[in-house]
């Protein structure tokens, strides 16, 4: 299992943010031996994504597979390549990446179809990485894992007012 957004930033104490989630990239098998140690109830549970939540709070499994289009198996075998990535022990394995890597998963979906509150989140994240002294991890295959995670770009040529309505702006 790979842990990644927010959460991680704060497992390497670079940010005192309080994660309204804890996000993983893993298999489906992976999933439910950790929502059944854990005591995780599912509200969702498809061949590509799980969510669930227990007294701790919310957890998010985004499931990897063989597909070339799936950009979280991109994002996990980055992940294993880098000799940056700690692995916690438990009765599973969590492994925790770079913030370097984290601060490129940011920049590879930064204009994804997010809502507004996750839009400013993620470029917060970034301007705050990058003022303590990070840069994103280089990896030819995060140009492809942005084309994977941004099927469209914001439309710019709207009202102010507008830009962040589905319709409209998104």
């Amino acid at each position: 299992m790979l842990l990644i957004g927010s959460t991680v930033l704060k497992y390497h104490a670079v940010s005192n943010f309080v994660p309204s989630d804890t996000d993983f990239v893993c298999t489906q098998e992976e999933a439910l031996v950790y929502a059944e140690v854990n005591n995780i109830a599912f509200s969702k549970f498809t061949d590509t994504k799980a969510v669930g939540k227990n007294i701790a709070g919310i957890f998010e499994f985004n499931f990897i597979n063989d597909s070339d289009t799936n950009p979280y198996k991109l994002m996990y075998d980055i992940a294993m390549n880098d000799s940056f990535c700690i692995t916690t022990q438990q009765e599973y394995e969590i492994y925790v990446p770079s913030v370097e890597f984290i601060l490129a998963v940011k920049y590879s979906h930064r204009f994804a179809d997010l809502s507004a509150n996750n839009f400013y989140k993620t470029r917060g994240d970034i301007l705050y990485l990058e003022s303590i002294g990070y840069s994103p991890m280089k990896h030819p295959d995060f140009e492809r894992i942005e084309k994977l995670f941004c099927n469209k770009h914001p439309k710019l040529n709207v009202k102010a007012a507008d830009f962040f309505k589905e319709t409209d702006g998104f």
